[in-house]
């Protein structure tokens, strides 16, 4: 993968990855210790990690106990300022025309990502990195695995 990898490269992680490294903390999570690797990585390079407006929506929908859990766990990210849903990345990612809370969380990460707000968009929804493809943002939005492969080798990189 051709990513660029100068000192300025900022991360946009999907509600999936934040809840997998949180999880692995508590009460583990099926690839827990590759969000957390991702994270600890991420901080070795300085590269800062993000969440959008729709990936804080979406954490909080969760039920009463475990919302509160997320809204303390939100406080280590800097999270981004809402930004308006982007319809013409609807119509090419083929979003459906009514969306529900998760499709519109899935539109508003992407929304974020197609400002420019983070280098790369990381993932483990599927069916998001398809709908960035047909965006256009398909080469910069990688799967935790992928985001993980690209990243050991630059640690071992000379500064």
């Amino acid at each position: 993968m051709n990513l660029p990898l100068s000192a300025d490269v900022s991360l946009l992680i999907d509600s999936n990855i934040f809840i997998a490294a949180e999880e692995h903390g508590a009460d583990g999570h099926s690839y827990g210790p590759q969000a957390a690797e991702l994270l600890r990585l991420a901080g070795r390079l300085h590269y800062p990690v993000m969440l959008s407006h729709g990936t804080r929506s979406d954490l909080l929908r969760a039920k009463p106990g475990r919302r509160e859990r997320r809204r303390r766990q939100l406080d280590k990210y800097n999270v981004l300022d809402q930004v308006p849903l982007n319809m013409d990345a609807a119509r090419q990612g083929e979003f459906p025309t009514v969306l529900n809370d998760n499709t519109r969380a899935d539109l508003e990460v992407l929304s974020t990502f197609l400002t420019g707000a983070a280098d790369w968009l990381i993932t483990n929804d599927a069916t998001l990195r398809r709908r960035a493809k047909r965006c256009g943002a398909g080469e910069m939005v990688l799967s935790l695995d992928e985001a993980l492969d690209t990243l050991h080798p630059l640690i071992s990189l000379p500064s």
